[in-house]
């Protein structure tokens, strides 16, 4: 706001002369000028306390939909606070949170570890789900398994088999649903290479071992390509709350001997020109 002082005399308005004595009779005012710059103040103003409030309604909406994903990650991270730095792990999360756990699972050693048959099973984790066999890679009937555990993409190797097995799970969803497995792989980007995932199938024990993990486009669809050797990829949507990329986890199998393993009829690359994803908001 600009404003400009000046005096009434005989009725007019005008700007008194540098150093012009005023008499008792004259009265001063104050005109008001709105300018330019005024209008685009009031205006910026407005649009940053309205970009504001929308940005606040958008987090308040996204902490209630993952809220339970965001606190199983928080209790992780405690649990585990020199994971990353390679110092030694303290229970922490013990003495703050109450135990929260994405999935019922048993954490003994991996070289006694025990998994049920037709179940996927990651103890350090703690990730114990059954795997739905998905006759069609529709996204509604994707979409529809998974309320059941994971999900096994048609057209990839079966345990057993020399391939590529891939396998599909949550990281987030919608916690209301009636699904029990709405954030099976929300803690999938904390394995590391030399961690050990199990299957168990066709009466056996099949046991994989991480080699990478990495983050690409929904449309790079050579994740699902066959292989020479035996191998699972698992797959979950990133960030948290979206589908708007993919965390892949390659382990290959280590046990039994992959050279047992039959010859799979799966063709190079199933039909697809995008990866399953079903955590969008």
């Amino acid at each position: 706001m600009t404003y400009i002082d000046g005096i009434i005399k005989e009725n007019e308005w005008y700007l008194p002369a540098r150093g012009e004595m005023l008499r008792r009779a004259y009265y001063p005012v104050r005109l008001e000028i709105k300018s330019r710059s005024w209008i685009w103040g009031r205006t910026a103003k407005f649009l940053g306390k309205f970009t504001l409030a929308l940005f606040l309604m958008f987090a308040l909406v996204y902490s209630v939909i993952n809220a339970p994903v965001i606190y199983n990650k928080i209790r992780y991270d405690l649990s585990h606070p020199g994971q990353k730095s390679g110092q030694p792990k303290k229970a922490l999360a013990s003495l703050v949170l109450p135990t929260i756990k994405p999935t019922h699972a048993p954490t003994p050693s991996p070289d006694q570890t025990k998994v049920d048959q037709g179940y996927l099973l990651i103890p350090k984790l703690q990730v114990n789900a059954p795997i739905v066999y998905s006759a069609s890679a529709a996204e509604e009937a994707i979409l529809a398994d998974l309320k059941a555990g994971v999900s096994h993409y048609p057209g990839t190797a079966n345990p057993g088999q020399i391939g590529n097995i891939v396998i599909t799970g949550h990281s987030s969803f919608y916690w209301w649903d009636d699904g029990k497995y709405n954030q099976v792989f929300s803690l999938l980007e904390n394995l590391a290479a030399g961690d050990k995932i199990y299957i168990g199938a066709n009466g056996k024990r099949y046991i994989y071992q991480v080699s990478e993990l990495k983050v690409i486009n929904p449309e790079d669809v050579q994740v699902l390509a066959q292989s020479r050797d035996s191998r699972l990829s698992l797959i979950t949507c990133v960030p948290v709350g979206t589908n708007s990329q993919r965390l892949i986890v390659s382990a290959v199998q280590i046990e039994p001997d992959p050279v047992e393993n039959s010859n799979s009829s799966t063709p190079l690359l199933p039909s697809a020109d995008k990866l399953p994803g079903s955590d969008s908001r």
